[in-house]
């Protein structure tokens, strides 16, 4: 059993995908739908501490990077925040091979026990307890938390469309 796993790859071009879908019969694809405003708002942390000189995010940077996102000018978070598009490219190009799961399902719940038998391996056993790679903390402002869920109102309609009601923590 061989896993890569990077968000990146919902990004590839259907061809792309369709041809890492043939490598083996038995490719499997994951997608990890997480809150939409909580997903946009860790990778603009991410982002601004990457580009403050002293890799700190700051309320400033990420204000400025939030309101260029907003105006279509940050394309990269856009293109990962877009589960509509993402999941469509995803499905036609690799179909059945897809699994699709919420964040708030993996940890609670049968999350990983779907992971597990889409993956065809034994169900995960052991306590989760580690964070790894955790975002510097930066509170979202009420005003900014509004934006963003009007940004983003056509992937949480998407998404209820898509799998039925919405994780409690996403409402």
């Amino acid at each position: 059993v061989v896993g890569d796993i990077t968000p990146a790859y919902a990004l590839l071009p259907g061809k792309r995908l369709k041809q890492m879908a043939e490598l083996a019969p038995n490719v499997r694809f994951l997608y990890i739908l997480r809150d939409p405003v909580d997903r946009i708002w860790s990778h603009i942390r991410m982002i601004a501490a990457r580009r403050e000189p002293a890799g700190e995010v700051t309320a400033d940077r990420a204000g400025r990077i939030l309101r260029r996102t907003l105006r279509g000018q940050e394309s990269q978070i856009a293109r990962r925040s877009d589960y509509a598009g993402n999941l469509a490219r995803l499905k036609n190009a690799v179909g059945e091979a897809l699994c699709v799961v919420f964040h708030e399902d993996l940890f609670s719940g049968d999350g990983l026990a779907k992971v597990a038998e889409h993956l065809r391996i034994a169900p995960f056993r052991g306590p989760i307890d580690a964070v790894v790679h955790r975002g510097q903390a930066l509170d979202l402002l009420p005003e900014q938390h509004l934006a963003l869920r009007d940004w983003l109102a056509p992937q949480y309609e998407y998404v209820e469309r898509a799998f039925g009601p919405l994780p409690e923590a996403w409402r």
